[in-house]
C-alpha cells in the first residue's frame, strides 16, 4: 500500500461526490454518464486508482458483536476496552511507534479501512476487519480491491434508502476514478499508476467548479483506463507496489520511477517506504509533543482525510 504515501487529498468535492454516488448503478457496477454511456468499475480500477493490493485472500467482516482474539488484542494495544477510538487518535498512537513494527502495520491497515473503504458515521475506527491483520506479512495478500467494491455496494444501498444520511463508502475512489477517466477540456494532471499521485484537494475542487459552471457533471469524454503497456511498465503489480509511473505530455514518452516487481524487490521497497514514513511520523510526533497548542491549531495537523457528509 506504499502508493497511498502519495495521497494529497484532505477534503473532497462534495457536489461531485453526491452526483457520482447518485449515478452509481450497483447492478451493473458502473457509473452512468449524461450521454447515456456507462463507465464500468472493476477491481483492477481500484488497484490502478488507489494502489491497493488485489490479492487472493478475501477480506471478511466480523459477525455482529463477536470479539475475536485478534480484536481483543488490538483493543488492549490501543488501551480502549471496547475499541471506541477515533481515527485521529489511532493515527496519533500509530505515530508514537517510532520503530514501526507489526502494530504499526495493523494500525495503518485499520486507518486505510476506516478512511478509504468503509467509514463509521460516529468517527470511530472501523473494527470489523481487525482479525484479518493477524499475520502482517499476509496483509498484501488480501483482496483489498474486492472488499472496497463490496463496501461501495453496501454503502450505496444504505444511502439510497435515506439520502439524508452520510455516505460511508469509498467516495475518494469514485472521485479519482471519474477525474481520471472522464476528460473535460484537457487533463489536469499527467496520468499515473496509482491515479492518486498528482491529485490534490485544490485540483479536485477546481475540477468540480469547472464542471458546475459548464454543462454539469458527466459531460466529458470517457477515456480508456490507463494500461501498463501505455507506460511500457513490466506489470501492473510492479507499478502498484513501486514508484508511480507518469506519462509526459507528449504521447508515448515515459517518466518512470524505479519499479520492483519481484517479491524481494517489493520487500525492499516496502521496508524503505515504511522507514521513511516512520521517520517523518516520528518527527511530526516530536513537534506535536513540544508545541501542542500550536500543533492542534495548525491547519496542516488537521489534514487527515475526513469523510464528507452529504
Amino acid at each position: 500500500m506504499g502508493g497511498l504515501l502519495g495521497l494529497q487529498v484532505a477534503d473532497l468535492p462534495l457536489q461531485l461526490g453526491e452526483w457520482l454516488v447518485g449515478n452509481f448503478d450497483p447492478d451493473m457496477m458502473a457509473l452512468k454518464l449524461c450521454n447515456g454511456s456507462y463507465m464500468s468499475i472493476t477491481t483492477q480500477d481500484v488497484a490502478r486508482v488507489l494502489g491497493l493490493p488485489n490479492g487472493p485472500l478475501p477480506i471478511s467482516e466480523r459477525d455482529g458483536p463477536h470479539v475475536s482474539p485478534e480484536l481483543r488484542a488490538w483493543r488492549e494495544e490501543i488501551k480502549h476496552r471496547k475499541g471506541k477510538i477515533t481515527v485521529k487518535a489511532l493515527v496519533t498512537q500509530m505515530l508514537e511507534l517510532k520503530g514501526g513494527g507489526e502494530w504499526f502495520r495493523r494500525h495503518l491497515s485499520v486507518v486505510v479501512v476506516s478512511t478509504l473503504i468503509a467509514s463509521v458515521s460516529n468517527g470511530y475506527a472501523n473494527q470489523k476487519t481487525v482479525h484479518m491483520f493477524r499475520d502482517v506479512d499476509r496483509i498484501t495478500d488480501l483482496d483489498w480491491c474486492g472488499y472496497l467494491l463490496r463496501s461501495l455496494v453496501v454503502a450505496h444501498g444504505h444511502w439510497t434508502q435515506d439520502r439524508t444520511r452520510k455516505f460511508m463508502g469509498p467516495l475518494l475512489f469514485l472521485i479519482l476514478l471519474y477525474a481520471d477517466r472522464v476528460v473535460v477540456g484537457g487533463r489536469d494532471v499527467p496520468r499515473s499508476i496509482p491515479t492518486l499521485n498528482g491529485w490534490t484537494t485544490e485540483l479536485l475542487k477546481a475540477r468540480e467548479a469547472r464542471e458546475i459552471t459548464a454543462q454539469g457533471f458527466g459531460q466529458g469524454m470517457l477515456d480508456d483506463p490507463p494500461h501498463p503497456t501505455d507506460f511500457h511498465a513490466p506489470s501492473v503489480e510492479a507499478s502498484l507496489t513501486g514508484q508511480p509511473i507518469r506519462l509526459n505530455t507528449e504521447p508515448g514518452t515515459l517518466q518512470p520511477g524505479p519499479t520492483l516487481g519481484t517479491p524481494q524487490g517489493f520487500a525492499q521497497l516496502f521496508e524503505s517506504k515504511t522507514g521513511d514514513l516512520v521517520l517523518v511520523a516520528t518527527q511530526v510526533a516530536d513537534m506535536v509533543r513540544q508545541n501542542p497548542n500550536q500543533a492542534y491549531g495548525d491547519h496542516n495537523f488537521k489534514r487527515l482525510p475526513r469523510h464528507p457528509i452529504f
